[in-house]
């Protein structure tokens, strides 16, 4: 009987160990059918595919300042600006078919990407002004936007949290559009550093970062506009390999990608629940069976 509950607690084992082992999804704003930024589109890292999943319901606004999740929501946040520039910070739920809350204004040009620190649990996002010379800013829900760190010129290719070196890290592009990958660290002021090791160019569809692989993924854009998910290894202040996976479509140039692998897939969770089953079951029988041989 107690080999039998080590089989038990091994299938457990086994079917917990399995969700770190899947391909997350990852979600982007790709074109309308008027080449509008906003479809809201998946990436299938597992199967190479792509599908836009329903376009955001708004008209008037562009859904091109970047994108994050938060996990203890299980929300995604998008910044969307209109025609003059002006920004504001949003949130929907994934099967909200199109419908989003507006949340505050957080100011004007902010193209550059954004995201969430699960660390000190603050937004922070990326502003350009006209020249292209680019801010990070902390975003406070029900609060101010304050600016952080001056970054360069040209950080226009997105922005993520690494939890594994509590570090942002950020894609810039030249004014011939090459592209570099940038590490931020909020600490003593902050600072900026250019990974070595170039990526190509024309990375401008946002970057996300995948605990699961200790990895970066990265859209970048053709001269043609054709869009390719790549996927970036960092070593210490390098960039040591980057290449392209598959293509996502065309036209998605807009600073934002993410993840949301904190949301379980429902057959993960039936799987578990099946094999925590199995396991009681199991441990009732070998109780049953001690108390029976006691009599």
């Amino acid at each position: 009987m107690l080999a039998k509950n080590h089989i038990g607690v091994a299938a457990v084992a086994l079917l917990l160990s399995s969700g770190g082992l899947r391909a997350i999804p990852l979600y982007s704003f790709g074109p309308d059918n008027m080449n509008d930024p906003r479809s809201f589109s998946v990436f299938d890292t597992q199967n190479s595919t792509s599908q836009s999943l329903y376009n955001m319901n708004d008209l008037n606004n562009g859904f091109n300042g970047g994108l994050t999740f938060r996990s203890s929501d299980g929300l995604f946040y998008a910044i969307i600006n209109d025609s003059l520039g002006n920004s504001s910070l949003i949130s929907f739920a994934l099967g909200a078919a199109g419908a989003f809350n507006t949340l505050q204004t957080v100011g004007t040009g902010f193209f550059g990407g954004l995201a969430f620190d699960q660390a000190n649990g603050g937004f922070y996002g990326i502003g350009l002004d006209s020249l292209g010379n680019s801010t990070l800013y902390q975003i406070t829900l029900g609060g101010l936007t304050t600016s952080v760190l001056s970054l360069g010129f040209g950080f226009n290719g997105g922005l993520t949290y690494d939890p594994i070196d509590g570090n942002l890290y950020a894609i810039s592009n030249d004014s011939q559009g090459n592209s570099t990958l940038n590490r931020i660290s909020l600490a003593g002021g902050g600072s900026v550093s250019a990974l070595s090791g170039g990526l190509g160019s024309g990375f401008l569809g946002g970057v996300a970062y995948d605990a699961a692989s200790n990895s970066f993924y990265a859209i970048a854009n053709d001269a043609l506009g054709n869009s390719s998910l790549n996927e970036i290894f960092v070593a210490g202040s390098s960039v040591v390999s980057e290449a392209s996976l598959f293509t996502v479509g065309s036209g998605f140039v807009n600073a934002g990608l993410t993840g949301a692998d904190s949301v379980p897939e429902p057959s993960t969770l039936w799987l578990f629940a099946g094999g925590a089953t199995i396991l009681l079951l199991r441990r009732r029988m070998s109780i049953l069976h001690f108390f029976r041989r006691t009599k």
